[in-house]
């Protein structure tokens, strides 16, 4: 009997919005406006700001990248930072470790699909090889004999496995890992 109520109750109701359209949008606006003032009550999200003080390389951070393992790495105008969420590991150049970075002045950070994370720096790029943790020069020459050899501001693979540099002051390189071939585009 109860159950027999209720749909006739509903039915009633149902019947009663749909004559009565103007209610329906009436509703359908309140309830809209009641989920906005809800969402802009929530509390903000946590944030944790870090610096120098916390063992970042430098204040002033050019790019950012979380890793696949899930490290923060920081490009600073003074090295490489590597956060994993407790304390930083900070990387510099270092003319008496072959395998260090050769520049400290980070613009840009990349993760390729082999895991290698490619950084662009003031005098060109470096790839970092996280199993050796080693850093390695983008030592690679066009045809031309032309090198990255200034600013790296970004880096990226695309879905073919090239890799595309933009370099201030000297344009566009791609690179094909295949043949290893370097090519300037003007």
């Amino acid at each position: 009997c109860k159950n027999g109520f209720l749909s006739l109750f509903i039915n009633t109701m149902f019947c009663y919005l749909m004559k009565n359209r103007c209610f329906l949008v009436i509703a359908t606006i309140i309830i809209f406006l009641f989920n906005i003032s809800s969402a802009l009550g929530k509390k903000n999200p946590y944030f944790l700001r870090l610096g120098v003080e916390d063992g970042l390389a430098q204040n002033t951070v050019y790019c950012i990248l979380q890793d696949n393992r899930g490290f923060m790495w920081f490009g600073t105008k003074d090295g490489l930072s590597r956060y994993d969420g407790y304390q930083f590991r900070n990387y510099r150049n270092d003319k008496h470790d072959p395998n260090s970075i050769g520049n400290n002045c980070i613009r840009s950070l990349f993760q390729d699909c082999e895991n290698k994370i490619w950084i662009g720096t003031d005098i060109g790029a470096y790839i970092y090889y996280p199993e050796k943790d080693a850093f390695e020069y983008f030592n690679v020459e066009t045809k031309d004999g032309i090198r990255i050899e200034k600013e790296v501001n970004d880096s990226k693979q695309d879905q073919n496995g090239i890799y595309w540099f933009a370099v201030d002051w000297q344009g566009i390189f791609s690179y094909n890992p295949t043949d290893k071939s370097l090519i300037f585009h003007k």
